[in-house]
C-alpha cells in the first residue's frame, strides 16, 4: 500500500473504482488498511481521500465508504473546497450512524454546528442550537468524553444562542465553558469574546466588555476570535473617551491580523 508508484493516487484510484462497481465492502477493506498502517502519514492519508473524492464521479459512490474518519475528513475536504452541502451530508452520514462511538456522533454534530455557526446562517441557527443541545446531553450523560469537547461543545452552543439574541442562556453557556476542565484555547477565546460582544452591544456595559475582550486577546491566540475581541476593545475604550489606549490596539490588531481588516 505505501509502494512509492502506487501510493497515494493509485490507491485512491483503486478504491474510487472499486466503488464505481459497486464493490463497497472491498473499498471499504483498502481504505481500512491504509488508515491502519503504521507507515502511512496523515497527509498521505489526507491525500488518498482527496484523491478517491477527485476520482468517483457521483457523490451517490462516496456515500457508501461508512468509515467514520473517511466521511469526517472527506467533509473537512469538501469544506476547505467550498462544497458546504456535500460536507454537512458526510457529516450526517456519520450521526446516521447510531452505533457508533458517541464521541464520534457528537464530533459530527459539533462540525455541523460550527459550519452554520461559521457561516453566519441565521434561518438555520435553530438546527445549530437543537445539535448542540443533544451534543450537551450526551457529553453529561457519558464518561468516555474529554472536558475539552464538552468546553467546546459549550462555547458554540453559547455563540449560537447569542446569534438568535438568546443573551441570558448564552451568558450562561459561555461562563460554564470557561469553567469546563481542559478548555482548549479556541473554547476560551470563542468564550470570552462572546461574554464582550454582550457586554458591549447588549449591557452596554464598555469597562465589562474591555475585560473580557483583554483577556481574549491576550491570553489565547486565536485567528478568529481574538481580532474580534481586540475591535469590542476599541469601541470599547472608544465609549470610555480612552482615544490613546483605542488607537494603540488599532495598532496592533493591523500588526498581527492585518488581512482582518482589509
Amino acid at each position: 500500500l505505501t509502494n512509492s508508484k502506487q501510493f497515494p493516487c493509485g490507491i485512491a484510484k483503486f478504491i474510487s473504482k472499486a466503488l464505481e462497481l459497486d464493490l463497497i465492502a472491498e473499498a471499504q477493506m483498502i481504505f481500512n488498511a491504509v488508515v491502519m498502517n503504521p507507515v502511512a502519514k496523515d497527509k498521505e492519508i489526507e491525500d488518498v481521500i482527496y484523491g478517491i473524492i477527485s476520482d468517483c464521479s457521483t457523490w451517490k459512490e462516496l456515500e457508501n465508504m461508512e468509515n467514520y474518519q473517511f466521511l469526517c475528513m472527506a467533509g473537512e475536504a469538501y469544506s476547505r473546497m467550498g462544497m458546504r452541502a456535500k460536507a454537512r451530508s458526510a457529516w450526517k452520514r456519520i450521526m446516521s450512524h447510531a452505533d457508533w462511538p458517541t464521541e464520534h456522533l457528537i464530533d459530527a454534530k459539533l462540525r455541523i454546528a460550527g459550519e452554520i455557526i461559521k457561516e453566519r446562517k441565521y434561518d438555520e441557527m435553530q438546527t445549530a442550537e437543537k445539535l448542540l443541545e443533544k451534543a450537551k446531553k450526551e457529553i453529561e450523560s457519558s464518561s468516555s468524553t474529554s472536558g475539552s469537547v464538552y468546553a467546546e461543545v459549550l462555547s458554540l452552543y453559547s455563540e449560537a444562542l447569542m446569534l438568535q439574541n438568546k443573551h441570558e442562556m448564552a451568558i450562561s453557556m459561555a461562563e460554564k465553558a470557561m469553567g469546563a476542565s481542559n478548555t482548549s484555547q479556541k473554547s476560551g477565546a470563542r468564550a470570552m469574546y462572546i461574554l464582550a460582544n454582550i457586554a458591549l452591544n447588549v449591557e452596554k456595559n464598555a469597562e465589562k466588555a474591555n475585560r473580557f475582550a483583554t483577556q481574549c486577546y491576550i491570553l489565547t491566540n486565536d485567528a478568529d476570535y481574538c481580532p474580534m475581541a481586540m475591535a469590542i476593545s476599541i469601541s470599547a475604550f472608544r465609549a470610555l473617551a480612552k482615544t490613546q489606549q483605542a488607537a494603540e490596539v488599532l495598532k496592533e490588531l493591523s500588526q498581527k491580523y492585518p488581512l482582518w481588516l482589509a
